[in-house]
């Protein structure tokens, strides 16, 4: 099956991608040297895994996946005025048989008044309902294949 993804590098058509990478990130930064919107990003991480690991274990980990979106529309809408460079790809699965979820990624986009809203918009991420399209997001714990640059 084929799904898009997208990043800030050129990658070339054969590439594997790693799962876990934005894990990687969020454990490697010093705190020291994030801004206080790259500091609620991980606190949100870090609720929505709080909230995966208490409630929704079947789920894969935040932490330890590929985003991937099933459609481009999804993709597009991802991308829209927060992510203007980044490349699109379009990609396989290096396993077809890893875990696989598809939710919302507009669910964890959000502004919230505290950690209690937070975790609401988290159970609803690791439970989506009716998910649109354009909003869509598949996370696996499968590497990626680039299959071209689009």
């Amino acid at each position: 099956m084929t799904y898009y993804y997208c990043c800030s590098y050129p990658l070339e058509i054969g590439s594997v991608v790693k799962k876990g990478n934005w894990g990687r990130i969020c454990r490697l930064e010093p705190l020291s040297e994030r801004t206080s919107n790259r500091l609620i990003g991980l606190i949100k991480e870090l609720v929505f895994e709080n909230i995966r690991l208490r409630e929704f274990l079947d789920r894969p980990s935040r932490f330890s996946c590929n985003f991937l979106c099933p459609c481009l529309s999804s993709m597009e809408n991802f991308l829209k005025g927060q992510r203007p460079y980044d490349l699109r790809y379009e990609v396989e699965l290096v396993d077809s048989n890893a875990k696989k979820f598809e939710t919302d990624w507009s669910l964890i986009s959000h502004d919230y008044a505290n950690i209690a809203v937070m975790e609401e918009f988290a159970r609803k991420y690791w439970a989506p309902q009716d998910v649109k399209d354009e909003v869509k997001e598949v996370l696996t714990e499968s590497d990626i294949k680039i299959i071209r640059r689009l």
